[in-house]
């Protein structure tokens, strides 16, 4: 997991979005888009193959990153595509008065750097033109990204039960193990990868190559329908129970 580069703010010409160039690394692979209301707790699934998504300012619609084909595609409303690259879009999110979309466009899948990315207007009628012809407005606006950034860059990097994760690590292994039928420092195996950490495995191979944060999160995904249960022992070991 990479941590935030230092940026440099640059504006694209007249028909181009404003952008700034970052670094920022993100863990969850796609997976299914599903919704459910505070007072069901069951969920429906929506959408899949979904990197990210955003509500609009309705809270009716959603802005959405689905992986396509083995691209990248930003839909607004969900199911109309409004940018297509055959790198990778991460983080996206929508201004509260909905006039503005931001996310990361990583021109190359695998690596971190890309640019923040900014288009203006609505989702019914999106202009490609700068979010400002204003130097001092897109300096404003570059800072507020960059904390929106940075919250994101924070969250990626600190994932939930952080210190029981490192703890049930160091009992079951290390990150780097590469002996079958069990991979990586949480000890997974192929059905268990498929399953959370679909996308990696396709992308990246078996858990042993994936970056401590990487296992993690996959841990966290699985954590999240299935407790600690994948490690009964170490777990308790841990206080994680």
């Amino acid at each position: 997991m990479g941590s935030m580069g230092r940026g440099d703010a640059a504006v694209a010409g007249a028909t181009g979005p404003a952008r700034l160039k970052l670094s920022v690394t993100v863990t969850s692979p796609p997976g299914t888009l599903a919704r459910a209301t505070l007072s069901a707790g069951a969920s429906r699934d929506v959408l899949e193959s979904v990197q990210d998504a955003d509500w609009l300012p309705d809270g009716k619609g959603m802005v959405v990153v689905r992986n396509v084909e083995r691209q990248s595609v930003l839909e607004f409303p969900a199911g109309k595509a409004r940018y297509t690259t055959s790198g990778w879009v991460s983080h996206v999110r929508v201004s509260p008065d909905g006039s503005m979309v931001a996310f990361f466009d990583h021109p190359l899948r695998g690596a971190d750097n890309g640019w923040l990315t900014v288009m203006r207007g609505h989702p019914t009628n999106v202009s490609r033109a700068p979010a400002t012809r204003s130097l001092g407005r897109l300096r404003q606006l570059v800072r507020r990204w960059r904390r929106r950034a940075h919250s994101a860059w924070w969250q990626a990097t600190h994932p939930p039960n952080m210190r029981a994760w490192n703890c049930i690590h160091q009992y079951e292994g290390s990150w780097a193990d590469s002996g079958g039928p069990y991979w990586g420092g949480l000890q997974m195996d192929l059905s268990f990868q498929q399953t959370y950490g679909g996308w990696l495995l396709s992308h990246k191979g078996t858990a042993d190559h994936w970056s401590p944060l990487e296992q993690i999160w996959v841990g966290v995904r699985a954590a999240r329908t299935r407790g600690f249960s994948p490690w009964p022992n170490t777990a308790r070991y841990c206080g994680a129970y």
